[in-house]
């Protein structure tokens, strides 16, 4: 059971509660004026908008007491670096064999440019770009991170390597050297938040078994998953797009493919398919070697979770809830609520099937809702507006 949520801020007299429990009840009615960040986190979860709930179990757990992380952060871009007083605070706090930043950059040469023009020379390393569409092949970019951060020398006092994949719409949530110990707890894992099993791939000649496991885009991977990614997967391209390789004699364009190339096939490459019962009633607790059991089916997030996002869609009431959230927030609450906490949404993103998606942006976050993201369970966060202000976000969340 999750502990109470409550920001300081708060002044609900509604019986819908900042706490876990009450949460999944507020996703089926309005919101009303339960609009601090804290219960909308607990919202977002219950109805499944933000990625955790019980994938979180185990974060912190038993493993090597005292191990510090090296962590390498590869970050994934189009031409610019934004908010790099926030990027330079969070590297600049810990010993610089501590940590890698590397980043890739659809325009190589504008982003060396932002990197140098935001005071980050010294910190983050740009690679030379690849090949690289967004859905059709992230792949190829991610492999050129891990080519640039597995070179690096071991270093003394870091006994553990972990590499942490981020977009320049991610900002830290905690100070890096809580990000490193959090992650040395558990060495020898990867951190995959895994979907719902009905979100999983299927065979378009069976659709039982096996299965590609689809996860969020964004992980962090321990040095042997790492190695044996890179080891299984092609070079990448500077001109030509990816192919990746089948996996237990199944090529991915063999399975229903609804998922971009990046939430199936890392995975499938390092861990395998998943091998369901051939009984679409039966249930089981799937072992997937080097990762650990994932319940069949399950309409949950299972595995581990450390990044915090918020995504919605037009048919969940949980969307028209925050839509709801939206606008009484801005009406009733006024300056405070653009001062503390406030969230837009972008244009929705629509297929030709008419599916749509929202993938809500961080404008302003002042300093409750900065304290309340810090002290989560999560490491990362997204989406960060790139003009978005956050003046107090090093002071509070690094502290």
């Amino acid at each position: 059971m999750r502990e109470k949520l409550t920001l300081d801020n708060s002044d609900d007299s509604d019986d819908c509660s900042d706490s876990f429990e009450n949460a999944s009840q507020c996703c089926a009615r309005p919101v009303g004026v339960c609009v601090t960040l804290s219960l909308i986190l607990a919202v977002g979860v219950a109805c499944g908008l933000v990625y955790g709930r019980d994938a979180l179990t185990g974060l912190f757990g038993s493993a090597t007491v005292g191990a510090k992380a090296r962590v390498h952060v590869l970050m994934m871009g189009m031409d610019a670096i934004p908010h790099p007083e926030i990027w330079r605070a969070f590297f600049e706090s810990e010993p610089t064999e501590s940590y890698s930043f590397f980043i890739h950059c659809k325009d190589e040469t504008s982003c060396k440019e932002s990197v140098e023009k935001g005071g980050l020379s010294h910190i983050a390393e740009v690679v030379p770009s690849v090949y690289n569409a967004w859905c059709d092949d992230l792949v190829s970019p991610m492999l050129q991170l891990l080519k640039y951060a597995l070179a690096k020398e071991p270093a003394a006092g870091y006994p553990v390597d972990k590499f942490a994949f981020v977009s320049t719409e991610h900002l830290p949530l905690k100070a890096l050297r809580n990000i490193s110990e959090a992650l040395g707890k558990r060495p020898d894992e990867s951190d995959f938040c895994v979907h719902p099993t009905s979100w999983w791939l299927r065979l378009k000649s069976n659709n039982i078994t096996p299965q590609a496991v689809t996860c969020y885009q964004w992980s962090v991977l321990s040095r042997k998953d790492a190695v044996t990614l890179r080891e299984r997967m092609p070079d990448p391209s500077p001109s030509r797009q990816l192919v990746v390789p089948a996996v237990e004699g199944h090529a991915f364009s063999d399975f229903d493919t609804v998922h971009c190339i990046d939430e199936s096939w890392l995975f499938a490459t390092i861990f395998g398919l998943a091998h369901a019962p051939s009984d679409p009633n039966a249930t089981a607790n799937l072992t997937i070697p080097g990762f650990g059991k994932l319940v069949y089916p399950s309409l949950y997030l299972q595995g581990r979770c450390v990044y915090f996002g918020f995504e919605g869609y037009p048919t969940d009431m949980g969307y028209r809830a925050w839509v709801l959230w939206e606008r009484q927030s801005r009406a009733a609450m006024g300056l405070q609520a653009i001062a503390d906490s406030s969230f837009i949404s972008p244009p929705t993103h629509c297929d030709a099937t008419g599916w749509c998606e929202v993938i809500w942006t961080i404008e302003t976050l002042g300093p409750n809702g900065l304290r309340y993201l810090r002290d989560s369970e999560y490491l990362f966060a997204r989406k960060f507006a790139d003009l978005g202000l956050f003046p107090d976000y090093a002071s509070v969340v690094f502290s």
